[in-house]
């Protein structure tokens, strides 16, 4: 949800990160933005951090959708007590 709105207010030639990239949701989330957008994939030194450039404005129809790939897997947090 926050990628729909930092969309609407990035310049074109600006930069978005995701971090906690190992995670399946974050990974979905990525999928579809540089599936679906104007991005590209920027370098990243970080294997948990994903970057992408805003190359161009969202100019597609409303109906417009390329199927994105959609991560599966078994993945649960876990947090020290």
């Amino acid at each position: 949800m926050e990628s729909y709105y930092c969309d609407k207010i990035l310049k074109v030639g600006g930069i978005m990160a995701f971090h906690d990239y190992s995670l399946l949701s974050v990974k979905s989330a990525c999928n579809f933005v540089e599936t679906n957008l104007n991005y590209r994939l920027h370098p990243s030194h970080c294997d948990n951090l994903r970057v992408i450039q805003k190359v161009g404005v969202d100019d597609r129809k409303w109906y417009y959708f390329v199927p994105f790939e959609v991560p599966k897997g078994n993945q649960s947090l876990q947090f020290e007590r």
